[in-house]
């Protein structure tokens, strides 16, 4: 039988090209991942939310695998407050102790939240009691935290998210440079991740050693987020943006911040991420512009991460955000 070797070879060549397809396919499904991040979020404010409202919220997060928010409100019924907090302020509205019931937790399950952010100038309100009953709500929803627990070494450590899709490891390290009394943790005593306003040579010591740590335990990708900066000021301070450049020179891919109440600039530095403030994102304010923003990060070689960003604006009305 006489053998048509340019159809052998045509169909080899045909082969071969669905193959290296698949392979490509295969290849960038295990390469790329998608993250949204949002700003401060209180589960009880979202437990106003319609279903339509709802539904919403959750569309703004299809597309990702994981939900990042700054969780602003413990999750406790205790009612003593912690040294420093004043009743009496509070009435007078010069200052604010936050709380919600922990079963609003499942909201934030039910939006889709992930991670959570526990390192800020609230979580400490109602005392270690108030933080220890928010980490147990969280544990029994099923959604991670970072940047508070029973010990320095526990706050400052980083939580590790692995995507089911594609096997590719996030590591998220949150600290506050805004800290009541008795709300940093100590080597013995519980509390948040602290650094200081403005930070200096040995914050940026302490959250290297945090993402060494997360790199350590193969951590492919490492997001640190700040509660840092100004509350109702638009405009980025100067030693952020020198800040988040040394933390990028150690080893971080992506910083998000939190705390300002308002919107602050998006922007990307050597290709990396720094969103300044996300403002609020579930919350009674008078500022009511809003955003979510989502990161694909796609693999480049041995070079690191490209990062692809995208803002969705939004607006806060009765605290829920709706559409623009």
């Amino acid at each position: 039988m006489k053998i048509n070797r340019v159809g052998i070879w045509f169909a080899i060549c045909i082969l071969i090209m669905i193959f290296s397809n698949s392979a490509c396919f295969a290849a960038d499904g295990k390469s790329e991942i998608t993250i949204t991040f949002v700003g401060d979020v209180q589960p009880h404010v979202l437990e106003r939310a319609s279903k339509k409202q709802m539904d919403y919220i959750r569309r703004q997060f299809a597309d990702s695998e994981f939900v990042f928010c700054n969780l602003e409100t413990p999750l406790t019924n205790h009612s003593q407050l912690t040294s420093g907090k004043s009743r009496d302020l509070i009435k007078s509205g010069k200052d604010y102790a936050f709380k919600a019931n922990p079963s609003s937790v499942k909201t934030l399950n039910e939006a889709g939240f992930s991670v959570v952010c526990l390192a800020n100038n609230h979580m400490m309100d109602y005392t270690d009691v108030g933080l220890t009953d928010t980490i147990r709500a969280l544990n029994r929803a099923g959604i991670c935290y970072c940047g508070a627990g029973e010990n320095k070494d526990r706050a400052e450590a980083p939580v590790i998210l692995e995507s089911k899709k594609s096997g590719i490891k996030v590591a998220f390290i949150s600290y506050s440079e805004i800290a009541p009394l008795m709300s940093d943790a100590t080597s013995k005593t519980p509390g948040i991740a602290y650094i200081n306003y403005p930070p200096g040579p040995g914050d940026i010591s302490k959250i290297e050693k945090s993402i060494k740590t997360a790199k350590a335990k193969g951590a492919d990708i490492v997001i640190v987020t700040l509660h840092w900066g100004k509350e109702k000021s638009s405009r980025f301070e100067s030693y952020q943006k020198d800040f988040a450049k040394k933390l990028f020179e150690a080893g971080a891919d992506c910083v998000i911040g939190h705390h300002p109440h308002v919107l602050r600039n998006v922007e990307k530095t050597g290709g990396k991420t720094i969103a300044y403030s996300l403002g609020n994102f579930v919350f009674d304010s008078a500022d009511r512009k809003t955003m979510a923003l989502t990161v694909t990060f796609s693999r480049n070689g041995s070079s690191g991460w490209l990062q692809s960003i995208k803002t969705k604006p939004m607006y806060i009305e009765n605290g829920i955000p709706v559409k623009l």
